[in-house]
């Protein structure tokens, strides 16, 4: 970690510099494990993306869901967000062979349709919370042979008066009638 920290801020201050005033510098950073050695003619300054290559805040939101250790796949495409959680825990650890979690922190999350209910709309809702640019949630889990999937867009959520921010985990996550309501409401 140190190593690409020293190496980016490296590259900056490299690139800051005004391309004809380098003429040939090598930078090295040494630490107990490598040497790198970055040549300025090496660097193709018209071409450099020093852009960032992914959206840290849709995945810090995502990190934050209820069940997130448990989600297979999510992703963030124009303005809809899509959200895919494991089917079953034998699922979950055939692909993270090496996790320390276990089938009970598993069940915690879905153990019956109550609480698949849960999470899949307490993530769609976090997500519409959270991420203003979205529009449009999906999210999808299997259980039991029944696949619980609800796309959520936030123009429905207002013409049902629905308001994400206020009071919608009382209303629409621990509140079984409610729960039940939106289900029905936004389901696939």
């Amino acid at each position: 970690m140190k190593k690409c920290l020293c190496i980016c801020a490296s590259l900056i201050a490299i690139i800051s510099c005004s391309k004809k005033d380098i003429k040939q510098h090598d930078v090295k950073l040494k630490d107990s494990v490598s040497t790198v050695n970055i040549s300025v003619d090496s660097i193709d300054f018209d071409n450099l993306d020093i852009t960032p290559k992914s959206n840290n805040t849709f995945e810090s939101t995502i990190s934050r869901l209820r069940g997130s250790s448990f989600i297979k796949k999510s992703s963030l495409k124009s303005n809809k967000a899509n959200v895919i959680f494991y089917k079953d825990f034998d699922e979950y650890i055939k692909d993270k062979p090496k996790s320390n979690l276990e089938d009970s922190d598993f069940i915690t999350y879905f153990d019956s349709e109550k609480t698949v209910l849960k999470t899949i709309i307490s993530a769609a809702g976090k997500i519409l919370e959270k991420e203003p640019s979205v529009d449009i949630v999906d999210v999808e889990k299997l259980y039991n042979g029944k696949k619980y999937h609800i796309s959520v867009s936030r123009k429905v959520l207002e013409i049902n008066n629905i308001d994400i921010m206020d009071k919608f985990s009382d209303n629409y996550i621990y509140n079984d009638n409610g729960r039940e309501k939106f289900y029905k409401t936004f389901k696939r």
